[in-house]
């Protein structure tokens, strides 16, 4: 198993297990061999690469230093010589659109004159993260947040066995191995389609700042919660594990799980999918189905339902008056909110640019 650092010497102890290699690091607040400076390096990505984002890193002083912006891999790469423990942040959107932040948590003990650490910032090692220090960062952490949180390389593993355990059963169905999820922080990864872990946030839906986890679909779907505090809910579900199995089974290239149609300002649902012809195995209701256009949209055989009806005037606004007559002609919109040349407003005036004798024959 990789672990977060690889140091010139370890002294006499042979790494060579979680409890050996956890000895690697610094576990209390007194006694860090600091190395002259050292070099993080690592990937932040959540599902596709962070392009452009510059990682932060803090250590225990509340001292910073930043990466130059990562490259189209999501690379990044720093070297400082700040004293354990470290958190590393970036900004990025979460899967709900909020603005979020990405961390990853390090507390290395060097016992060479130079190191290389990998840490990598991804929406599991933020999970782990947020455990450890107890919060959801909106920002790179203070001194003071750090030093509250007590940070040791023994809570960062406690960290990570935690978010394993609760999401153990997807990593089985998607058949992670062992050494990407036990130390998700340093193990080696890349945010590509190759990547078994880069596929698991494909497939699930990680809402980082919420701390929650989302696998499966339809009702075989599943919430994890993992917070910074407190309980973690039971691991994911026998039948979340299947379906996020079958997902990954699928014949798309990648998981489709949510559809989102954007329409423009001003156009109703028929201005765009009035003459819609759905797969043989779909259906829809639209001005086609309904016999009210044809195909090359010209009036249907049951073209005159959209006859546009006059409201019957009540003393209560309501959205669904009762319908009166239909109207001769529809009345020509006013010009609301246009200027003539001389920026006066035209508002209470007919729009000529409509004509007055406008079929009533309209869409929704």
């Amino acid at each position: 198993m990789q672990r977060r650092i690889i140091a010139v010497a370890c002294g006499t102890l042979a790494c060579a297990s979680l409890t050996a290699l956890t000895a690697c690091f610094d576990s209390s607040s007194s006694g860090k061999a600091t190395p002259t400076s050292f070099t993080v390096s690592g990937v932040a990505a959540s599902g596709t690469p962070l392009v452009g984002a510059v990682v932060t890193l803090t250590d225990s002083t509340g001292a910073t230093v930043q990466s130059s912006p990562t490259d189209a891999s999501g690379k990044f790469s720093l070297t400082t010589a700040g004293t354990a423990p470290f958190v590393l942040t970036t900004a990025f959107n979460d899967v709900d659109g909020a603005p979020a932040i990405l961390s990853s948590v390090l507390a290395p003990l060097f016992t060479g004159a130079t190191a290389t650490v990998t840490a990598n910032l991804n929406p599991l090692t933020s999970l782990v993260t947020q455990r450890v220090l107890g919060m959801v960062p909106t920002a790179a952490p203070t001194a003071a947040q750090l030093t509250a949180a007590k940070v040791t390389s023994a809570a960062i593993v406690a960290a990570e066995q935690d978010v394993a355990t609760a999401l153990q059963p997807a990593y089985t169905a998607l058949n992670i191995p062992a050494a990407s999820t036990t130390d998700p922080i340093g193990a080696a990864y890349q945010a590509n389609a190759t990547d078994p872990v880069d596929n698991l946030f494909t497939l699930a839906r990680f809402n980082v700042h919420a701390g929650q986890v989302a696998v499966g679909t339809d009702t075989a779907r599943a919430v994890v919660s993992i917070p910074a505090t407190g309980a973690i809910s039971a691991p994911v579900p026998a039948a979340a594990a299947s379906s996020i199995a079958a997902l990954n089974a699928g014949p798309t290239t990648t998981a489709i799980q949510n559809v989102i149609v954007v329409v423009g300002e001003n156009q109703t649902f028929d201005a765009v999918f009035g003459a819609y012809q759905p797969p043989a195995s779909q259906t829809v209701k639209n001005l086609l189905s309904q016999g009210i256009i044809n195909a090359d949209g010209t009036p249907g055989p049951n073209f005159t339902l959209a006859a546009q009806s006059q409201g019957v005037g009540g003393s209560t606004y309501t959205i669904n008056p009762t319908r009166g007559a239909a109207y001769a002609t529809l009345p020509q919109p006013e010009l609301i909110g246009v200027l003539n040349s001389q920026l006066q407003a035209q508002g209470g005036v007919p729009d000529p640019r409509t004509p007055a004798t406008r079929s009533t024959r309209r869409t929704r």
